[in-house]
């Protein structure tokens, strides 16, 4: 679990909640609720590309199912566009793991956005605020889980 930033100048793009693997509930809210909250503009097109590297590196060693899910306000959604956008939807396109765009905005996912490019590609959903996001997003990681995509 990652928090997504971009701290000018440091080259990172996340501050890692939670180390990849398997945690129970309560330690994902735990470490939810005692993140430290960053003062800066986040880097999407950045982040994205850092979580498909990892997953590609990281997640094929073992049989479990892969999910890339992000999470946004919508706010930092015009800085996922241009050639930036192009890298990021190829690379979702070539990673092998499904990727949700989660938007609490609404009209995020409408036909052309940039989620639903990036989400489209990697095979994955884009989730708005138009959509019951809770269930919704619970039904996408089971999907996920039980191998049905």
């Amino acid at each position: 679990m990652w928090a997504v930033h971009g701290l000018e100048g440091s080259g990172r793009t996340h501050t890692e909640l939670l180390r990849f693997g398997t945690h129970a509930r309560k330690d994902a809210e735990h470490a939810l609720d005692t993140a430290k909250v960053q003062d800066a503009e986040a880097d999407p097109p950045a982040a994205l590309l850092d979580a498909l590297d990892f997953m590609r590196e990281r997640g094929t060693d073992d049989e479990s199912p892969q999910l890339i899910v992000y999470l946004t306000d919508g706010e930092d959604d015009d800085r996922l566009s241009g050639d930036d956008r192009a890298r990021v939807v190829g690379r979702a396109g070539a990673a092998g793991v499904p990727v949700a765009m989660v938007t609490l905005d609404s009209g995020a996912c409408d036909r052309g956005r940039p989620g639903t490019l990036v989400a489209e590609a990697g095979r994955g959903r884009c989730l708005d605020a138009g959509d019951d996001l809770v269930p919704a997003l619970r039904d996408e990681v089971a999907h996920t889980g039980t191998g049905e995509e």
